[in-house]
């Protein structure tokens, strides 16, 4: 019996020293096989053959010759567009595209003759006349200025949105305007004095001409919002105000009525909303929709956050920034604080809203800089750190800020920023520029490195309404979610976005249904589509 004690008992031991070393090889496989989480982006600018020209302003992404890549154009010393050449590399194409203009504050794309080509607005830095650029279809541009009826003359222009606010199917186009001022000898702005120039609408004739609109349609920039508003946020009020000074136009349609809506980040006052009556003229609402909220509007970007069919406005600050939430009744409540996305002791510029993750739900990036003249700013801790912030959504109504993990990098002042999905792999990228040329400043290309979450890209083309389908809204429903995105020209800091529209789906791999609405109010609707595919959509085919 004792013999049989001894020999259960030695069984046990080799039993457990047996199991403790096969615990141990699992660990270690467990440990040494898993492979790291790469964050979701990198800095490829060095590899991409875009160069390391400073300073940069303004960014648009567009596919100007049409053989489906995007194209990047750069605003700065001198304008620069570059060509993707479709294998994560862009050749410089300037010279032969025939854009020989600068120094740029802004370019714009819109195909505003309908032949499918986007032709290109930019703005002057400092004191000279924007211009407008026809795109031949050849890969050239030809300057058509003068013919055009472009007339923004000694004015400061900066940023430049368009959009068919009369429903014509013709694109419009807006332009602000920011005192006036001159470049210096490190070819930073340099403001003389707060003026009222003019911001410009100009209506598209359909012959090639554009007209000045401005004081007709009634959205000249300015706001009806009472003094007392914007003393609640500067303390005192600046010398001759009211004035404006009018950063970044974005078109929107905030009511949901069909008719496209305009917004202006204004600094160092209100910024303005225009509801669009339908009869190509604008009534100004910001007091009705509870806008009227001084503050230093830089950068501004919309998209439905929370997913309940309504576009909100995020827009960026010296010190906190704004996040709009729209109510769906014609009002707006600021949420900045509450969703986590305020951001109090930095200066804001760029922003965008995107799904970097494709999980479905909006995620929001905002540049972070600095300014060169610091007087007004109560607090000199504002704009010490200069990190951008990568909000991602946390499907709940609040954000949860991700930058550092995610690979944003780069702790100096940056500007503008833009966003498109320039190889195609359905993740969306981001350009940051920055226009201080001194120090480690610097400005980058984020390739998004992608997951294995879903995707469809959506590029629409107009036939009875503008050919860009600016103004179009989509509306995606897959596995019981809706989401819904807009066809928007010009956003975030004196840049533009890809007209391209990327929707997240997660690890849903169809799509149930697709609806598109026009500009001109026509519907299409899809049913049962696959993902991980670029669609191209026509207006009534």
């Amino acid at each position: 019996m004792k013999l049989w004690d001894n020999m259960r008992l030695l069984a046990l031991l080799i039993f457990f020293f047996v199991s403790l070393e096969i615990l141990g090889v699992v660990i270690l496989y467990t440990v040494f096989s898993k492979a790291p989480i790469q964050p979701a982006f990198l800095d490829v600018l060095d590899n991409s053959g875009i160069k390391r020209e400073e300073p940069l302003t303004g960014a648009a992404w567009a596919d100007y010759d049409s053989d489906g890549f995007l194209d990047l154009l750069l605003g700065g010393k001198t304008t620069k567009l570059y060509h993707n050449n479709g294998n994560g590399t862009f050749t410089d194409a300037t010279k032969k595209s025939g854009i020989l203009f600068g120094p740029t504050k802004a370019g714009v794309f819109g195909d505003y003759d309908n032949d499918g080509c986007p032709d290109l607005y930019l703005t002057a830095f400092g004191l000279r006349t924007d211009s407008l650029y026809r795109n031949n279809c050849n890969g050239a541009f030809t300057d058509v200025t003068k013919k055009s009826g472009i007339k923004k003359e000694l004015y400061n222009g900066f940023g430049a949105a368009w959009a068919d606010f009369d429903n014509d199917g013709y694109l419009d186009l807006y332009v602000t305007s920011y005192g006036i001022a001159k470049v210096s000898d490190t070819n930073e702005l340099l403001l003389i004095g707060h003026t009222n120039e003019p911001n410009v609408l100009y209506h598209n004739n359909r012959d090639g001409t554009f007209t000045d609109v401005t004081d007709k349609a009634g959205v000249s920039g300015m706001t009806t919002c009472s003094a007392f508003a914007l003393k609640l946020v500067k303390g005192t009020l600046p010398k001759g105000w009211p004035y404006k000074e009018s950063y970044q136009p974005i078109w929107f349609d905030y009511n949901n009525d069909g008719e496209i809506d305009l917004f202006i980040a204004t600094d160092a006052g209100i910024s303005p909303l225009y509801q669009n009556n339908g009869n190509g003229t604008f009534t100004e609402v910001t007091k009705e929709a509870g806008l009227c909220r001084g503050g230093t509007g830089m950068g501004v970007t919309v998209g439905d956050y929370d997913t309940d069919g309504n576009m909100d406005i995020y827009i960026t600050n010296v010190g906190a920034n704004y996040l709009w939430h729209n109510n769906g009744d014609g009002t707006f409540s600021e949420m900045g604080a509450e969703a986590g996305v305020a951001d109090p002791l930095t200066i804001g510029w760029g922003t965008g809203f995107f799904d970097y993750n494709n999980d479905g739900f909006l995620d929001l990036y905002s540049v972070n800089g600095t300014v060169s003249r610091r007087a007004g700013i109560s607090n000199p801790e504002i704009g010490k750190v200069m990190l951008d912030k990568l909000y991602k959504n946390n499907g709940v109504g609040t954000f949860r800020e991700v930058a550092a993990s995610e690979g944003i990098i780069g702790d100096y002042s940056k500007e503008a920023a833009a966003f498109g999905d320039y190889d195609n792999d359905g993740f969306t990228d981001v350009v940051v520029l920055t226009s201080y040329f001194t120090g480690d400043s610097r400005s980058h290309l984020y390739k998004n490195q992608g997951n294995k979450n879903h995707w469809i890209t959506i590029q629409l083309i107009g036939t009875k309404s503008n050919r860009d389908s600016i103004g179009a809204r989509i509306t995606l429903t897959a596995n019981g979610k809706t989401q819904i995105r807009e066809v928007v020209s010009g956003s975030s800091y004196i840049s533009q976005n890809s007209l391209w529209q990327t929707f997240g789906l997660g690890k849903t791999n169809k799509v149930d249904e697709i609806e598109i609405r026009w500009p001109s109010g026509i519907k299409k609707v899809l049913r049962n589509i696959k993902t991980n595919q670029k669609l191209i959509i026509t207006e009534g085919n």
